[in-house]
């Protein structure tokens, strides 16, 4: 009875510490505060969405869609927005349900085509035909199932460009880490989320960011309270299942990319430990060799706008001027 009585008592205090160390709720930063001052709310399904809604220097009719990935938000696409806004007339970036300041609810069923609904609804709403695409990591994703719908005969979104970033493009060539491993398990996850605190989101994010380019402890801190934002960090594992379904529709998601004939390109850091150059960079040159590929310095890696974000504006401008240009 004692060793029960304690085991409760430490436990106790494990949560108790997990809860302490989910600093920082208040304030945010300054960056992070414009950001959020910058965008706006729609409702999907009853929920709050959060995106940005930007105008850049470019063409009215060009518009930019980002996508970004899991497990932070729009925000992402921070150090790159000025390169973007020369090009492009509109930039659209939403934070998905259940990331960054969107609503994040417990228990939901979070699915791919749910994000890929939500996006094009929210262009709808904001009477937006034609778009770019530039994605993510589960972005990467939701933008395959977005051309999957234009290729079978969805008018809208007219797609007519996709630039994808690190991600699990290939399913059978992703390897996620462990923590996200563990979140997939349907009796450890529970625990998981309620023991996961800044100092294991600090960890787990610099893993997955180059030896030289990780992120400063300001970075980790934003990153982080966008996902302690409405207690995301709670609807991890439900997000997670992105992992399962793009086992379950692979052969629709690579498939779109190997019939597509709207122009396609991959920017790609090579450091990447969850999808390495000699397993994911080789299959995906294999599979899809139409599509122009840019590979960063050997440092960079799952993050590379983040990482390298002058040289990301300086591969994706490479592609898509003459993508432009030639939609005059």
């Amino acid at each position: 009875m004692m060793f029960f009585k304690s085991y409760l008592f430490s436990g106790t205090i494990v949560v108790a510490v997990a809860v302490f160390l989910n600093y920082p709720a208040d304030p945010l930063s300054n960056r992070l505060e414009e950001w959020i001052e910058s965008g706006k709310m729609f409702r999907f399904q009853n929920k709050n969405i959060f995106y940005l809604d930007d105008e850049g220097k470019g063409q009215s009719n060009d518009v930019l869609l980002c996508i970004h990935g899991f497990p932070t938000s729009s925000f992402d696409f921070l150090k790159i927005f000025p390169g973007l806004h020369e090009e492009f007339g509109r930039i659209i970036a939403p934070d998905m349900l259940g990331f960054g300041f969107s609503d994040k609810p417990k228990g939901h069923n979070y699915t791919v085509f749910e994000q890929a609904d939500m996006i094009t609804t929210l262009l709808e709403e904001l009477t937006v035909n034609n778009i770019h695409i530039l994605a993510h990591d589960l972005g990467d994703t939701v933008a395959q199932e977005l051309l999957a719908r234009f290729e079978n005969g969805k008018d809208e979104p007219v797609i007519k460009s996709v630039t994808l970033l690190n991600g699990g493009i290939l399913p059978e060539t992703h390897s996620p880490r462990l923590i996200q491993k563990v979140l997939l398990n349907k009796y450890l996850a529970p625990v998981l989320m309620r023991l996961t605190n800044f100092m294991v989101f600090r960890k787990s994010i610099s893993d997955v960011f180059g030896e030289y380019t990780k992120p400063s402890e300001q970075d980790i801190v934003d990153f982080w309270s966008g996902i302690r934002w409405n207690d995301g960090y709670m609807v991890s594992a439900g997000l997670l299942q992105y992992i399962n379904q793009r086992h379950a529709n692979r052969d629709r998601w690579v498939h779109v990319l190997q019939a597509t004939r709207i122009p396609l390109h991959l920017i790609y850091g090579p450091s990447d430990p969850i999808n390495g150059p000699e397993t994911f960079l080789k299959r995906f040159r294999q599979l899809v060799p139409k599509c122009s590929v840019d590979v960063l310095h050997e440092s960079i890696s799952h993050y590379p706008h983040w990482e390298d974000p002058e040289n990301v504006i300086k591969c994706f401008k490479n592609f898509i001027k003459p993508v432009l240009s030639s939609s005059k």
